[in-house]
């Protein structure tokens, strides 16, 4: 069964949330980018095992990629983050599935 919640975003509101989840997949579009990091902040507290970001597009850690579409560059900080976090335990993985033709 999936089931919905309407909550804050705030960490100690997704962190409820989270709890007792195995992973968290995120599906923020642009506006929603840099709010990855209270969730991946939230997903740690309720010690989640795994995070996916919104990172369902052309690959952000290609310079090229980040160079035609400067929006990636704040996709980019999300995965540097999630590499300052790997010491916690959180994994994470980000799928990038080509590039957007019809944006």
């Amino acid at each position: 069964d999936i089931q919905t919640q309407k909550v804050p975003y705030t960490e100690s509101e997704l962190a409820k949330v989270f709890e007792g989840q195995d992973a968290v997949i995120s599906a923020v579009g642009a506006a929603g980018f840099q709010e990855q990091k209270v969730f991946i902040d939230a997903a740690i507290k309720a010690s989640v095992k795994r995070f996916l970001p919104s990172e369902f597009s052309s690959s952000t850690l290609n310079e090229a990629a980040r160079r035609l579409v400067p929006v990636f560059e704040l996709k980019k900080q999300v995965l540097d983050y999630l590499k300052e976090k790997e010491s916690t335990g959180l994994t994470w993985t980000g799928l990038a599935t080509g590039p957007l033709l019809d944006w």
